[in-house]
């Protein structure tokens, strides 16, 4: 006989290396005669309830709460070195790269800020940034990334920054392995340290460069999953290649990149390989087993599901949901609905071009460019007054969180994001565009410029509408104010009688849009509280709220509320939608009444606990609620 019975005892063997186990009771197996090929069939997954994980700590979602899945501009929100014709569409970045510069382009997916940078350190650093959210190094180290580059062979480098600079600290290389949609996954070499920036260069090819979606994660905590599969008529040598697919047909276009390559199959049977799957967004993910001694592959029949973190974002207590100065102390909020918002002197409206400033569907637009030739040569200086109620000035010890909405018309959007602040040429000290917004408060009436005025920082424009957010009160400690210009106002103290909007500070004509500017203070209570949620994405099944004076321990605070999905779906995304049957006193699934009658005076900030049984999301409100009898 060709064939030879071979007994063998239960064998269980783990290959550390390869997260491999062996899973099997093989009491009579034969070794395959020669000539014959193995096959392979891929046992899980198979769509069923048991084949989901969650997605496991991204950064970017638990952290800044805006996965990295191109559904917004502010997922790629500075590009460097020649990046044209920019769009956001489907959930894909696409962009052409031209290798103009160094034969390599860049965006940022967490862009650092401009402190700590010369010339450029004079900069209110506010919003997503790696200045106010820095990168946990000991903790987030493993990047993934899915991309679409024109041709093999180019490079493509994750480029990090351990200081908020606009500066390269460090780097990973890689080369493109198709010319089709990839997903790349690299461990990131930086230091237990803060990281504060966050960018992909690539080229060398010329072309139209696509990414579906970014994640920065924590290895160390990834979910697992058991693939399985059986072999037959294998023998010493042999082995398995696993790869990911987003579905069912094995086309390059569809394809997320390998799993595990070389898995050894000495014998016939079942075997089980531990799929780590925190690098990849969530979706639905089929596997592919590829035995390479003959050739034989197969599909599985269903997917694994990877179920998106729920998120939720707290909309009460909040920068903007708090007494409104304009509206509060002249009923006129700064809506930009008409001329009322601003002041009418000839001199309170500085570098339009006529008939405006105007007003448009709830916004103030115009061109404004250099007109006044009196103005700092190669500067232009467009500005207007924000209307104040003299007689109810600003009392900064109410009023202090300041929100605008604020766009710069420009298509397309600038290919290399600095040149909006550069002289041109270089060293010329003539600004085409500076798209800097100031801010300048005054603290007597008439306004005093010299002896009674405070400035912010320069506050970078970004493409696109953006809303721009800080906290006045803290403007000291986090730089919003600016030293070397006027700061004989006494920052953020005492009353405010005049409020100044710069736009711009560039030469050329520029069209502008501001929209919506809100001042606000904290959130007020006596017996009771209503606080407010909604859902930017997934929902979960449970939530569990606290309230705690210390915003960095909120969760070890006062339990507040319990919620759970248990036969009542929450309702679909949106802000207070109303949900019947009421819960726990009158609340529903985004929003509830929070009896505070007993509740000792203070401050208290809210944080909220979520879980969908896969994934757990935290949110803390920035802002607290001001509890008083």
């Amino acid at each position: 006989m060709n064939q030879q019975i071979i007994r063998h005892r239960l064998m269980v063997a783990m290959v550390a290396s390869l997260g491999l186990l062996w899973l099997g009771s093989f009491t009579l197996l034969t070794r395959a005669a020669p000539g014959v090929n193995p096959t392979v069939t891929v046992l899980n997954p198979s769509g069923g309830a048991s084949d989901v994980v969650g997605e496991g700590d991204d950064y970017f979602t638990q952290v800044l709460n805006d996965p990295r899945d191109m559904n917004n501009h502010e997922d790629a929100t500075w590009q460097l070195f020649d990046v044209h014709n920019i769009s956001f569409a489907n959930g894909v970045w696409s962009a052409d790269g031209t290798n103009a510069s160094g034969n390599w382009s860049m965006i940022y997916f967490l862009f650092p800020g401009h402190s700590f940078a010369p010339p450029m350190n004079s900069v209110a650093e506010i919003g997503q940034t790696g200045w106010n959210y820095p990168i946990q190094g000991s903790k987030y180290k493993q990047l993934s990334f899915r991309l679409k580059a024109p041709a093999t062979g180019g490079l493509w480098h994750a480029v990090y920054s351990n200081v908020s600079a606009t500066v390269q600290s460090g780097l990973v290389e890689r080369t493109y392995n198709l010319a089709d949609w990839q997903v790349y996954t690299t461990t990131m070499s930086w230091s237990a340290d803060l990281i504060y920036g966050l960018s992909l260069r690539f080229g060398s090819s010329a072309g139209t460069y696509q990414l579906d979606w970014a994640r920065l994660t924590d290895p160390t905590t990834s979910p697992t999953y058991n693939i399985r599969f059986s072999v037959t008529d294998a023998q010493s040598g042999d082995l398995v290649d696993l790869s990911c697919y987003m579905t069912a047909a094995a086309t390059s276009d569809q394809y997320c990149g390998p799993i595990a390559t070389g898995i050894p199959i000495n014998t016939s049977g079942t075997y089980q390989y531990a799929w780590r799957t925190a690098y990849l967004a969530p979706g639905a993910y089929f596997v592919r087993a590829v035995v390479r001694r003959g050739g034989a592959s197969d599909m599985s029949n269903g997917s694994l599901s990877i179920k998106p973190a729920p998120r939720l974002r707290i909309d009460t207590p909040s920068m903007t949901s708090g007494p409104d100065y304009a509206t509060v102390e002249q009923g006129n909020p700064w809506d930009m609905n008409d001329a009322s918002d601003i002041e009418s002197a000839v001199w309170a409206v500085h570098d339009f071009e006529s008939p405006c400033p105007c007003f448009s569907n709830g916004e103030l637009t115009g061109v404004v460019r250099r007109i006044d030739s009196t103005t700092t040569p190669g500067f232009s200086d467009p500005f207007v007054y924000l209307r104040i109620n003299r007689t109810r000035p600003i009392n900064t010890a109410v009023y202090k969180y300041l929100t605008y909405r604020f766009k710069i018309d420009r298509t397309p959007w600038w290919s290399t994001s600095s040149d909006r602040l550069i002289d041109t040429p270089p060293g010329s000290g003539l600004y085409p565009a500076a798209w800097l917004v100031r801010l300048l408060f005054f603290s007597t009436h008439p306004p005093d410029l010299v002896t009674a005025s405070n400035t912010t920082n320069d506050i970078i424009v970004f493409d696109d509408w953006n809303t721009y957010q800080m906290d006045l009160s803290k403007g000291v400690e986090r730089g919003y104010w600016e030293p070397e210009v006027f700061d004989s106002g006494g920052y953020w103290t005492g009353m405010k009688y005049w409020l100044r909007f710069d736009f711009l500070e560039g030469v050329n004509p520029w069209t502008i849009h501001l929209d919506d500017v809100k001042l606000t203070g904290d959130d007020t209570a006596n017996a009771s509280f209503t606080l407010k949620w909604s859902y930017p994405g997934a929902q979960p099944t449970t939530l569990d709220f606290y309230a705690s004076q210390n915003r960095a321990a909120c969760l070890s605070g006062r339990h507040i509320y319990h919620w759970t999905s248990t036969n009542n779906p929450p309702p679909a995304p949106g802000a207070y939608r109303v949900f019947l049957p009421l819960i726990i006193g009158g609340s529903d699934a985004s929003s509830f009444t929070w009896n505070t009658s007993t509740v000792s005076a203070g401050a208290y900030y809210v944080c909220a606990h979520a879980s969908d049984g896969y994934n757990t999301f935290t949110a803390i409100s920035e802002t607290p609620v001001v509890i008083s009898h």
